[in-house]
């Protein structure tokens, strides 16, 4: 009982210290930002990091707690790489998919979103980026599993 406690606040604890480094490394960051970018992108960068949030929970369609799941009742080997197969498969093929809708649409979304398409090549950005995200999840996912908690940190 107390070895699993034990374990418990030192996986927590771990967790924890990985959530306060990256909001430091983003503390330590705002000088730059404010320098480079100009107060008339704050809104739009704000836009692309909300879009990049929803992209990445809508476009996992549940894919990572099914994996989570999935993982941890299996016992083979072999069924859990079967798993982790198919929902890599399935992801590239949502990445895909939504990164050639964005790419034929950029100029009408960029207009809908920001009132005009200079900013069109950054939503193909984004959701390259939202794709690379979800794809890396999985590994996340997999040390998560298996208990890794500082590499998955």
């Amino acid at each position: 009982m107390f070895t699993q406690i034990k374990q418990t606040l030192r996986h927590t604890s771990v967790i924890a210290l990985g959530k306060i480094s990256s909001k430091l490394v983003g503390f330590i960051l705002l000088p730059i930002y404010t320098k480079e970018i100009a107060v008339n992108d704050y809104g739009v960068l704000g836009l692309l990091e909300l879009i990049e949030l929803v992209g990445v929970q809508v476009l996992a369609v549940g894919l990572h707690q099914a994996l989570l799941r999935w993982l941890s009742l299996s016992k083979e080997e072999a069924e859990k790489k079967s798993i982790v197969f198919t929902i890599f498969t399935c992801l590239i093929v949502v990445g895909l998919l939504s990164v050639l809708v964005v790419f034929n649409t950029k100029e009408y979304l960029s207009v809908f979103l920001f009132g005009n398409s200079i900013y069109s090549h950054y939503l193909i950005y984004v959701f390259i980026s939202i794709s690379f995200i979800n794809l890396a999840k999985i590994s996340q996912t997999i040390l998560r599993v298996e208990e890794r908690t500082v590499l998955y940190t």
